[in-house]
């Protein structure tokens, strides 16, 4: 048995043996971080058409969150006729990364970095508040604020640009 045939053979295991039994292309409508709504010309809206190739609750998984009135192509799978996942998009809202604890979010606001409850915007927000703190104890007593602090204010709010 080849490698290929082994990771197959152990997919169909886990989640049976999925196959998608129709390709439809339409434009995305109510989207959500999990489910859309595919209008297909002519034909009924597909609703609830899932995102990722799972719906169960995942602890690792990469979605893409298609635009609001993007092109998609959707497949519907053949184990349930109701059941549809967007396999492709034009146009991408949101990416959302999650392995474990770690999460990265990236959409036209920003990243979000996480891990647990600390984030990367946080970190380096409270190394530079604690930069501008610094003081230095001198002969004639303790220094005053460093001389730029306005530098590292500016830093912090071109920080807030490039994360959430």
């Amino acid at each position: 048995m080849t490698l290929q045939e082994i990771i197959y053979q152990a997919i169909v295991k886990v989640i049976g043996d999925l196959s998608v039994d129709e390709l439809v292309t339409g434009t995305v409508a109510n989207v959500t971080d999990t489910k859309c709504t595919v209008k297909i010309e002519g034909r009924p809206d597909m609703l609830n058409v899932s995102l990722n190739a799972f719906d169960a609750q995942l602890d690792t998984f990469v979605t893409i969150v298609p635009k609001a009135g993007s092109l998609v192509v959707a497949g519907k799978l053949s184990k349930n006729a109701q059941q549809a996942v967007v396999l492709r998009c034009s146009e991408v809202d949101k990416l959302i990364l999650k392995i474990g604890t770690t999460e990265l979010i990236v959409d036209a606001g920003g990243w979000d970095i996480k891990r647990g409850n600390e984030s990367v915007k946080k970190i380096l927000h409270d190394i530079l508040l604690k930069i501008n703190q610094i003081t230095v104890t001198t002969s004639a007593g303790p220094s005053g604020t460093p001389i730029n602090a306005a530098d590292f204010t500016a830093i912090d709010n071109r920080l807030n640009d490039l994360f959430k």
